[in-house]
C-alpha cells in the first residue's frame, strides 16, 4: 500500500517545523486501528535559502472502507460489514470512491441488494376470467408464499394452487 490523498489525512503535518512530527489518519469514510507518521527533516544550515522541506512519509495507516456512516434502505450493518435486509435479496458490497478527475469523492457506496417485489396476479383480468377465480391473489403474492386459483362453476370441478 501506499500514500493515498482520498484515503489517508495528512492535515496535522500541515505547517510543522523542521525537525518535528506529525500524525496521519485516515480520511472519513475509510477507517483503521493504526496511525501513520510524518517527519519534517531538518532545514539545510547553507548560506543560502534552502527550498521549503518536503515531508517525508515514514508510514501510513492502512485505511479500510466500511461503507456508510449511517443506516441506508435495504441494508443491515453486521459486525463483519454488511448484509441485505429482510424483504431484500442478493449480496451486499461496500465500497469507497476516489478520485474523479483530480477531486477526492470519498463517499460510501453500498450495492448488491435488491428490494423483494410481491408477484403479480397469475392471470390478466381479461384472461380466462370466466373459467378461473384468482380473486384471492389480487393483493399480489409475496415471494415463497402462494395463492389459491379456483375455477368458477362449471367449468371444472376441483382446485388449483398457483405458486
Amino acid at each position: 500500500a501506499s500514500f493515498d490523498v482520498c484515503r489517508h489525512d495528512a492535515s496535522q503535518c500541515v505547517g510543522i517545523m523542521p525537525g518535528s512530527s506529525c500524525t496521519i489518519r485516515c480520511r472519513s469514510p475509510y477507517q483503521g486501528n493504526n496511525t501513520g507518521l510524518g517527519v519534517c527533516p531538518e532545514m539545510n544550515q547553507s548560506g543560502r535559502a534552502p527550498p521549503p522541506p518536503t515531508l517525508q512519509l515514514m508510514s501510513w495507516p492502512e485505511c479500510i472502507c466500511h461503507g456508510p456512516a449511517s443506516d441506508v434502505p435495504g441494508y443491515e450493518r453486521i459486525p463483519t460489514g454488511w448484509r441485505c435486509a429482510e424483504g431484500y435479496t442478493g449480496i451486499a458490497h461496500s465500497s469507497c470512491k476516489g478520485a474523479v478527475a483530480g477531486v477526492c469523492l470519498n463517499d460510501a457506496v453500498l450495492s448488491g441488494c435488491t428490494l423483494l417485489l410481491p408477484c403479480v396476479r397469475p392471470l390478466e383480468p381479461s384472461q380466462d376470467s370466466c373459467r378461473f377465480d384468482d380473486s384471492n391473489c389480487s393483493a399480489g403474492v409475496l415471494p415463497g408464499t402462494s395463492c389459491e386459483v379456483h375455477c368458477r362453476p362449471p367449468s371444472f370441478q376441483g382446485d388449483a394452487t398457483a405458486l
